[in-house]
Order: C-alpha cells, then structure tokens, then sequence
C-alpha cells in the first residue's frame, strides 16, 4: 500500500496540528507491513528523518502560515486536495 501525508503545517517549532501530523506519521509507520510506503509532504524534512519514510520538500511557500493575515486565525488561503486510487 502506498500512503502520502499532507505535513505541510510542520515547521521549526510545531504545535497543535503540526505535532499531531508528526505523531500520526510515527504510530502510522508501527502498524503498516515492510512493504507499504508512506511519502511525507512538508516544509521541515527534519521532524521526519529519522522515521524511514520516504520525504518530498514542498518548501515554506507551500505551508499554510505563509503569507497569512495575521490579525484573523481563519486567513489561510484554501489549498487544492486530490484523491488517488491504487
């Protein structure tokens, strides 16, 4: 099976969401078998080195902070989702 991860909220200090997303990745990577691959797409490779999966760099622009206004909590700008089947 092959498993991609939207961590694109982690970033050098992560809280909230962005430890959630990190603490889904380590016990998802406990219960898949040898052969499944998980991909993490995210800002900060290293809050996922050490977990032997596969790390695509989407860069700081594609973090939901970016460019945020920052006198509302709600400002993020939408981001675009596909489902694939295998």
């Amino acid at each position: 099976m092959r498993i991609a991860v939207n961590a694109s909220i982690v970033d050098e200090a992560p809280t909230g969401l962005g430890l959630y997303a990190i603490n889904v990745v380590r016990e998802l990577i406990t219960i898949l078998d040898v052969s499944d691959e998980v991909t993490v797409f995210t800002g900060y490779s290293p809050a996922f080195s050490d977990l032997g999966v596969r790390i695509v760099n989407t860069g700081r622009l594609a973090r939901p902070s970016f460019g945020a206004n920052r006198c509302s909590p709600h400002s993020h700008s939408p981001r675009a989702t596909t489902s694939h089947t295998t």
